[in-house]
């Protein structure tokens, strides 16, 4: 999706991924630990939560991300 967004501009690409505090694009490897923990044990009595992993995007600008 973000490909077709975005198309294959390199600069573009290095200006989104420069957005969140953590730089860079999400990998899959960033979302697997947290998919673990959600289908394990210890997340027993996590309920209706939204876990996040965006390097901190929207964690600066929630309003960008809320309410639209």
């Amino acid at each position: 999706m973000v490909r077709d967004a975005i198309g294959e501009d390199k600069a573009l690409w290095d200006k989104f991924a420069d957005l969140a505090p953590l730089k860079g694009w999400a990998q899959p490897e960033d979302c697997a630990g947290p998919a673990l923990f959600l289908a394990s044990p210890a997340a027993r009595m996590v309920t209706a939560h939204a876990l996040v992993v965006d390097g901190g995007l929207t964690a600066q600008s929630p309003e960008h991300f809320l309410s639209h």
